[in-house]
């Protein structure tokens, strides 16, 4: 299992309130991910939970905004 660099996450947050002055950034706890989809044989699509990209989320606490970014950077 990947281990997440709190160091990597830190200099992001950093990044983000550099970018948006006067803003405040913090990340977001839990998992996130972007999963895969396709269609079945009668042309539905079915999502599946299990293949995807996993992502590590970021608020703005001054807008509400949320960003989203590659997890695997993050990693250890």
């Amino acid at each position: 299992m990947k281990r997440e660099d709190p160091q990597k996450v830190n200099m992001y947050i950093a990044w983000l309130n550099k970018q948006t002055p006067g803003q405040t950034w913090i990340q977001m706890t839990g998992f996130n991910a972007i999963t895969t989809c396709s269609y079945n044989a009668l042309g539905q699509l079915v999502y599946n939970p299990n293949l995807g990209t996993p992502l590590k989320s970021f608020l703005n606490q001054a807008t509400g905004e949320i960003r989203s970014f590659d997890a695997r950077y993050f990693y250890a």
